[in-house]
């Protein structure tokens, strides 16, 4: 992560990489899949200079389908999230309180 518009403040965010970044709803937590299919939610503040908090493992979900856009997305209150699964089907099936934080 790093500084905008002006370049500067850098800060790692996850040292085994990770993909499909994509920020919660109250802009202070940044959830991202590991590359063990993996959901993680991040903590960060960035104020003058950035603080990352501890991460957690929200939960493993190897059937995510990894694509260059998020296959996911959170839901406005922040604890619980939609996510697509790397299967075909024939239609479209919604679950909800599947996954809950």
């Amino acid at each position: 992560m790093q500084s905008f518009p002006e370049p500067g403040n850098k800060q790692l965010i996850s040292t085994a990489g990770g993909e499909n970044p994509m920020w919660g709803p109250d802009g202070r937590e940044l959830f991202y899949w590991d590359p063990a299919a993996r959901l993680i939610a991040q903590p960060l503040t960035a104020e003058d200079e950035v603080v990352v908090g501890v991460r957690e493992v929200l939960f493993h979900f190897p059937d995510y389908m990894t694509h260059a856009l998020a296959q996911y997305d959170v839901h406005p209150n922040g604890q619980q999230f939609v996510i697509v699964k790397n299967e075909m089907q024939t239609g479209l099936v919604v679950a909800l309180d599947l996954i809950e934080r």
